[in-house]
């Protein structure tokens, strides 16, 4: 198996904002983006195709870790 690049680039400057990810070669790609940071996404041509989105959280009363997939 051969290595693979990964591009990241740092939408607000910082690894802890929203981080857009691609891969040489490949025509996906993935965004990290805090819920605290999705209004300044709204209007992004970019953002505004179909896609897959995950989000991550925990359960109040346990804390046990949760994914929903859309």
């Amino acid at each position: 198996m051969r290595g693979k690049s990964v591009n990241l680039y740092f939408m607000d400057g910082d690894s802890t904002g929203r981080i857009k990810c691609t891969v040489p070669n490949w025509t996906g790609t993935t965004y990290r983006i805090p819920r605290t940071e999705l209004e300044k996404c709204r209007g992004r041509d970019d953002l505004m195709q179909s896609g897959v989105y995950f989000l991550f959280g925990a359960t109040e009363d346990t804390g046990d870790l949760l994914v929903y997939i859309g």
